[in-house]
């Protein structure tokens, strides 16, 4: 059997007594509020699976930054987290609101490292591919060029 710590990281919000009330008497479960960058990549490093379990996001950042570290990721099957997550492939999709289907997927990454490991490393490669600081400013510049070009057509 694994040995298995919980460490639940994030902004502080309306759960966050409870959390640190949990953290007090529970062994394997550590919590860490209004973190620095520092901290956030070292805790990233160690993981070996990230969990956004947040029903309502709007975009994910921290599956690309877990990515970045090689690690797989499990985020809810909403709009934009969906449109992020290649379910299979570089991470996977829960049912929101469903604690069940969560922990299943947690405990099949588990079971199964070298699948997780290699889910961590194609998400690595989406990152490099799509999501580094040289492809968006190319995006954006291409976007510009276009609106300019529009522009000018419309306005000659």
């Amino acid at each position: 059997k694994k040995n298995i710590h919980l460490i639940i990281a994030g902004a502080s919000g309306n759960y966050t007594q409870a959390l640190l009330d949990e953290e007090k008497k529970m062994t394997g479960l550590t919590v860490f509020t209004n973190i620095s960058a520092r901290v956030k990549n070292e805790l990233l490093s160690i993981a070996d699976i990230v969990v956004l379990p947040s029903k309502e996001e709007s975009f994910g950042v921290v599956f690309l930054e877990a990515w970045r570290a090689k690690k797989t990721v499990i985020g809810a099957g909403i709009g934009a987290i969906s449109a992020i997550i290649d379910n299979n492939k570089n991470g996977l999709l829960f049912t929101p609101g469903n604690a069940n289907d969560l922990s299943e997927k947690i405990k099949f990454l588990l079971q199964n490292n070298e699948l997780a490991n290699a889910m961590g490393i194609s998400g690595y490669k989406k990152v490099e591919q799509f999501y580094t600081w040289e492809n968006i400013a190319a995006l954006f510049r291409g976007a510009y060029c276009k609106a300019i070009e529009n522009f000018q057509n419309r306005k000659g």
